[in-house]
């Protein structure tokens, strides 16, 4: 991706197995690991918006989490 990167975010309900998959493109993310905090944020944001309980957050960047 030219002039950004990737987010993906999945969340999913183990109660009900419900999922969500919200993938977007940040621009302004100069590099993959602000990208990643960028994506770290926009989970948490999403899952006080949804009211999750004890949300459990997973990364592939050992920086991160």
């Amino acid at each position: 991706m030219e002039g950004g990167s990737g987010i993906g975010i999945f969340i999913h309900n183990l109660g009900t197995h419900n999922a969500i998959v919200i993938k977007a493109q940040h621009l302004r993310a100069s590099t993959p690991l602000l990208a990643e905090i960028e994506g770290l944020c926009l989970a948490v944001h999403a899952s006080c918006q949804l009211q999750l309980q004890q949300p459990v957050f997973l990364s592939d960047n050992s920086l991160v989490v």
